[in-house]
């Protein structure tokens, strides 16, 4: 009896050890790789389309701590193949940090960390962390490949939605041209923030309420497909109104904020839909969720609006 005890107790000694190897080796490679971190925190702070990161930072936290109680049941064993696909990622980050590329660097960084989780941990720990790893992957601001199409989709789409209601509207490339104005479609209006978020959202739901794999792929497709089309309604809704009120109205100049409300619209039957058919959870409880993201956005979008304003009034 006492041998049994004894040897728990050394089993539980050794996986916290363990476990604690594999945070400090995390921790370690964020701080070799200072310059690398330092490069996101800007795309964060921006009014880009990763300006989702702290709340993701958050996000990713507390996915890892509520997965904390299965993690402390799941036996930790080191694996010789995390350990070659290590020496990988690290040359892929050699190779990024010698030819200078940012999103190389970012992209092999976040590969690195897998690796180590995989080649100490192991590949049952992986498993349970694919997930949170899933949503750090999609704060971290390597995903503009994606705003060329995501442009020229949004640039026609909302070309030929506008239209039916400015007749004289006509397209030259990325410009959306009325007898009052021009409206420009930048790479920044490509919405590739909404997508991400969108992306971000569905895997949350998808590991709070243990969607299998068919169900959460299903899910992640349809919120995609959602933030595609809100960022479309947010265009034409600026092209129509500002070449109704020429180009006077607020939301022709403040489009950012305009953009996230849009989108907090569109999320509401992507809402009803999750609750129908994916998960039991209420739909006040759904809400509060999205109000959240609302406010953090649009709170921050309105500090770093008003932040110059009141340095120049202080000066």
């Amino acid at each position: 009896m006492d041998s049994d005890v004894n040897e728990d107790v050394v089993l539980s000694l050794s996986r916290n050890k363990l476990g604690l190897s594999v945070i400090i080796c995390c921790l370690l490679v964020l701080f070799l790789n200072y310059p690398t971190v330092q490069s996101i925190i800007p795309e964060w702070n921006s009014n880009g389309p990763y300006s989702h990161g702290f709340l993701g930072v958050l996000v990713v936290i507390y996915s890892v701590w509520w997965q904390r109680h299965l993690l402390l049941q799941t036996h930790l064993q080191p694996a010789w193949l995390g350990a070659l696909a290590l020496l990988l990622s690290m040359t892929l980050l050699i190779i990024g940090d010698l030819t200078n590329i940012q999103q190389l660097q970012q992209m092999s960084l976040l590969l690195v960390m897998i690796t180590v989780i995989w080649a100490l941990a192991g590949i049952r720990v992986l498993q349970i962390l694919v997930l949170p790893l899933l949503m750090l992957a999609l704060i971290l601001p390597f995903w503009s490949l994606l705003q060329g199409p995501l442009r020229m989709l949004s640039t026609f789409a909302s070309y030929w939605g506008a239209k039916v209601f400015v007749t004289d509207l006509k397209l030259d490339g990325y410009h959306l041209i009325t007898q009052v104005g021009v409206f420009s479609v930048e790479p920044s209006c490509s919405g590739l923030g909404f997508f991400l978020v969108a992306a971000l959202l569905a895997i949350c739901v998808s590991l709070f309420n243990r969607l299998n794999v068919r169900k959460s792929v299903q899910l992640v497709i349809i919120a995609l497909m959602v933030s595609v089309v809100a960022n479309w309604l947010r265009i034409i809704i600026i092209v129509v109104v500002g070449a109704q009120t020429k180009m006077q109205h607020s939301i022709v100049q403040d489009h950012l904020t305009f953009g996230w409300l849009v989108f907090a619209a569109c999320l509401l039957p992507l809402l009803m839909i999750i609750h129908r058919y994916f998960t039991s959870m209420s739909l006040p409880s759904a809400l509060k969720w999205l109000l959240m993201l609302v406010r953090f956005q649009v709170n921050r979008l309105s500090a770093q609006l008003c932040w110059p304003l009141l340095l120049r009034y202080c000066a």
